[in-house]
């Protein structure tokens, strides 16, 4: 009896402690997590055929596009250009989130994207209240 405890009492850290997630946002559809790879003006990152919405940057002097690397399969490495936004502070090597499923939608930093999970979360369980 006493060993049936210590395994469940095992079972539930364990359990609880894979559950943690650290400064992590909560996966959102479309949304990949990935590492900057190189940052500058549409001109130069329109040349970069290997990136996905390449073509398709808008010529804006003052736009910065960021090229970044994905995986959605361990064996693949995909590359995407999106936008930086304005006040955003973006550099090689920097993780940032990624709307993979459509061109134009601006990079969003950790930072951003834990905070727009958290004020989704927020609004769902004001929906589900109103309901």
């Amino acid at each position: 009896m006493k060993t049936i405890g210590i395994f469940l009492g095992v079972a539930l850290l364990l359990t609880a402690c894979a559950s943690t997630r650290t400064g992590s946002a909560e996966p959102q559809p479309g949304w990949q997590l990935g590492r900057v790879v190189d940052v500058g003006s549409p001109a130069t990152m329109a040349g970069d055929s290997r990136a996905r919405c390449s073509d398709q940057l808008q010529a804006s002097a003052a736009s910065t596009y960021a090229s970044v690397s994905y995986s959605r399969d361990p064996r693949w490495q995909r590359r995407i250009v999106a936008l930086v936004p304005a006040g955003a502070n973006v550099a090689v090597g920097d993780q940032v989130y990624v709307y993979v499923d459509r061109c134009g939608v601006p990079l969003e930093t950790r930072d951003m994207h834990a905070q727009r999970s958290r004020v989704n979360r927020i609004d769902n369980v004001s929906q589900n209240e109103t309901l």
